[in-house]
Formats: structure tokens, C-alpha cells, sequence
């Protein structure tokens, strides 16, 4: 794991999230409430599927996951 993932992975548990493993592919999972988030990049972005982001409150978590990895 990259010095920037252990940074992020911290402050997004700090923050209240869940962080999985790195995949295969570079990506951290992040989770909420036992679901599916995102998917933090090494890049300070995130992907995310609308469904996992349809109710306010997580559309909300997204910008706060997105805001740390770009601060991480």
C-alpha cells in the first residue's frame, strides 16, 4: 500500500468510514453503512455508480470521501 493510500485510508476511518483492502487493480474500497461507497484512486479522485449514491445523505459522504482524498 502507498504511502498516499495509508494517509487516506487514516483520515477517511477517522472521518467515519470504512476502508477495504486495496484491490489488484490500485483502487480502495470505501464503505458506508456496511455498503459500498466508492472506490479511491491513487490519483486523489473517486469512482462511484449513482445507485450506491442516490440518497442524500450518501451523495453527501461522496463529497466528503472525494474532499479527503484530494486533501490526503
Amino acid at each position: 500500500m502507498s504511502k498516499y493510500f495509508r494517509e487516506l485510508t487514516l483520515n477517511l476511518q477517522h472521518a467515519g468510514f470504512v476502508v477495504k483492502p486495496e484491490t489488484d487493480d490500485g483502487l480502495l474500497p470505501v464503505e458506508l453503512d456496511g455498503q459500498r461507497l466508492c472506490l479511491a484512486l491513487d490519483t486523489g479522485t473517486v469512482r462511484y455508480w449513482r445507485e450506491d449514491v442516490a440518497a442524500a445523505y450518501r451523495s453527501a459522504a461522496l463529497d466528503r470521501a472525494h474532499a479527503l482524498s484530494t486533501a490526503s
